[in-house]
């Protein structure tokens, strides 16, 4: 993951009247990568290493806030199923503590019904060092506190710096079940129809082995994911009941993502 925008975003009043823009593949990791550029001549001593730019890609979804027509902030990332994991927030200086941040993450939000991030304070002066790093970071988890999001505790291991944060949305885990057992349901369907009850058979097999392979990857948390329950075929416990732990997560991140699994099926039968 890449780090993110610095505590200077922080948003003390919504003030300003922006558009926000959704763009996807190589149109969004365009954009990212102009908006980046006028920082870097804009603020020469501002740590916006090109660098950044490097992992752009074309599989990216991006918002842009725009006023006047000109970007003012740009948040980025990758989308896995129904979560979204941030790899850039970034308000132009001019435009930080004028709630433009908190308007790209709301329509981040509204698109999602999880979003990981990685607070780390970047664009900071050069001329600073890394002498306050510990101070800004403190303000910016503090920040994305205020929008809802907290300290995730199970992200899996990283080399970037900084604190992972994750949002999830009120009302969406159950939500998030219901879609992605109705896509399993859909495969499962379509398999047995085109290639038999012996090979629909298989794919519910497979499901359970990947099941088995996550929690032995994620032991103490498996069974707060909904989609663990959907390959399981068990019902998933929104509310604590004796013996069970509630379900308060979707899907897993990354590579352990259940709709991924089931999409990779999918292409895998051309279903």
């Amino acid at each position: 993951m890449v780090i993110m925008d610095d505590n200077r975003s922080l948003d003390r009043e919504n003030t300003l009247d922006v558009d926000i823009s959704k763009l996807t593949g190589r149109e969004g990791s365009a954009a990212t990568m102009q908006f980046l550029k006028g920082l870097i001549e804009r603020y020469p001593d501002s740590a916006y290493a090109p660098g950044v730019q490097d992992e752009l890609n074309a599989d990216r979804v991006t918002y842009v806030a725009k006023r006047h027509d000109a970007p003012i902030g740009v948040v980025d990332g990758i989308a896995h199923g129904q979560e979204f994991e941030s790899h850039s927030f970034i308000i132009d200086p001019r435009y930080r503590g004028k709630g433009v941040g908190k308007v790209l993450d709301e329509a981040v939000h509204r698109d999602f019904a999880v979003s990981r991030i990685v607070a780390y304070p970047f664009g900071q002066p050069r001329s600073e060092g890394t002498a306050r790093i510990e101070e800004h970071m403190a303000k910016l988890v503090a920040y994305y506190k205020t929008l809802g999001y907290e300290e995730d505790k199970d992200a899996p291991p990283s080399v970037d710096p900084g604190v992972p944060m994750i949002w999830r949305g009120p009302e969406q885990v159950p939500q998030l079940f219901d879609r992605i057992k109705a896509l399993a349901d859909e495969i499962s369907t379509k398999i047995e129809k085109g290639f038999g009850e012996e090979a629909a058979t298989n794919f519910f097999k497979d499901g359970l082995r990947f099941a088995q392979e996550l929690a032995r990857k994620h032991p103490d948390t498996f069974d707060l994911y909904a989609s663990y329950h959907v390959l399981t075929h068990s019902s998933p416990p929104y509310e604590a009941v004796p013996g069970r732990r509630a379900v308060t997560r979707g899907d897993f991140p990354g590579e352990d993502s259940v709709e991924k699994f089931l999409e990779n099926h999918r292409r895998q039968y051309n279903v």
